[in-house]
């Protein structure tokens, strides 16, 4: 396994672009306290239950008492700061929009 590059810092934890046997994979460390078996239980829930929206990791593993999570790595991952960027052009946008037409933010 090997870090190609650090994706985003997240409320649960720092997400990397690793690869792993040629593949790449998003790398997620858990930076929250979770009991073990709680959260394999609650893992084992989610994948029964197959949900059409909610992304579950494709394994996990346990290292120096720390939760780490394995995705499928998508190529449209943006860093959280571009993100936040795009984010901040859209409101400016939408505000000046609603300034034009005469409506007011308090």
């Amino acid at each position: 396994m090997r870090v190609k590059k650090f994706l985003r810092e997240t409320y649960w934890g720092d997400e990397f672009l690793i690869e792993d046997d040629g593949e790449d994979q998003v790398l997620k460390i858990v930076k929250a306290s979770v009991d073990r078996s709680f959260f394999f239980n609650e893992y084992a829930k989610l994948k029964r239950l197959r949900l059409p929206n909610v992304l579950l990791p494709e394994r996990l593993k346990i290292s120096d008492g720390k939760f780490l999570l394995f995705y499928p790595y998508y190529h449209n991952l943006a860093p959280l700061e571009n993100l936040s960027d795009q984010v901040a052009k859209q409101l400016l946008k939408l505000f000046l929009f609603l300034s034009k037409v005469g409506v007011t933010i308090p």
